[in-house]
């Protein structure tokens, strides 16, 4: 978990170096606990973040990432245009739903599968 913990700090620190993400309030790090807005397209690290998000052990490490996704795509600026944030949402849905789907063909493989893949 704690490995987990430090990557999703990691990646909000990256992704607002690279200008993807902007701090309203506070400083960089902890996403909880301060204002930010994505304010551009391409996040760096996102695929980890769904690993994290579907295939940790840990619950709360599982909750923390699938939070942090749905809030990347729900915190997005105004600035980018009505298209662009359609397109972002429409994106997440689809990847959310390959992602489901690929789950619950692990459940239907095998009864352990399904522990293997969260």
């Amino acid at each position: 978990p704690a490995a987990a913990h430090l990557y999703m700090q990691l990646f909000m620190v990256i992704n607002t170096r690279a200008k993807v993400i902007k701090w309203e309030t506070g400083v960089p790090g902890d996403p909880e606990s301060h204002e930010w807005s994505r304010v551009a397209v391409e996040l760096q690290g996102d695929v980890q973040l769904w690993e994290l998000a579907i295939k940790s052990h840990y619950d709360q490490v599982a909750e923390r990432a699938l939070k942090l996704l749905i809030e990347l795509h729900h915190r997005i600026s105004p600035k980018l245009g009505a298209t662009r944030i359609d397109k972002l949402q429409n994106l997440f849905v689809t990847t959310c739903l390959k992602h489901i789907a690929s789950y619950v063909s692990l459940l239907h493989l095998a009864p352990d599968a399904a522990s293997g893949a969260r």
